[in-house]
């Protein structure tokens, strides 16, 4: 049996996170796509052979998808940590406690969106004991 692995893609990778046990399900036809993406020079229109045992994983998916439903975040956060990068610097807010610091020389020739991860990253870690083992959103 021949896919394309473009389709292939589309099919895994995007429902994994609202399908409970979909991970399990997914592994075999992965590694065979890597193969033979690798085995096309990254031509996702090419045609990969699928074995049995990845094709038993697309009949689980066949057989689960339209039962399944699973929400992508469970819980509420339990905190929020507010982060933002501007020219100068970064800073950011857990609880009203501040915290931020200047940019490197090297650093203010990041684009700003790399700034801003860079922002929440040095939020995370400056808050790590107040947070750690929480679930979290970092706004």
């Amino acid at each position: 049996m021949h896919k394309r692995c473009r389709k292939s893609s589309r099919i895994h990778v995007s429902p994994l996170p609202a399908v409970p046990f979909g991970g399990i399900y997914y592994r075999k036809l992965e590694n065979e796509k890597i193969n033979a993406l690798k085995s096309a020079n990254g031509n996702f229109d090419a045609t990969m052979a699928v074995t049995a045992p990845a094709l038993a994983e697309l009949k689980w998916w066949l057989n689960n998808v339209d039962k399944s439903y699973g929400y992508i975040r469970l819980l509420p956060p339990q905190v929020t940590i507010y982060s933002d990068a501007s020219p100068l610097g970064w800073g950011a807010v857990l609880n009203n406690v501040p915290t931020n610091g200047k940019w490197f020389p090297s650093e203010l020739l990041y684009h700003i969106n790399v700034r801003e991860l860079l922002a929440a990253y040095f939020a995370l870690k400056s808050f790590t004991s107040d947070v750690k083992n929480k679930h979290r959103t970092n706004d």
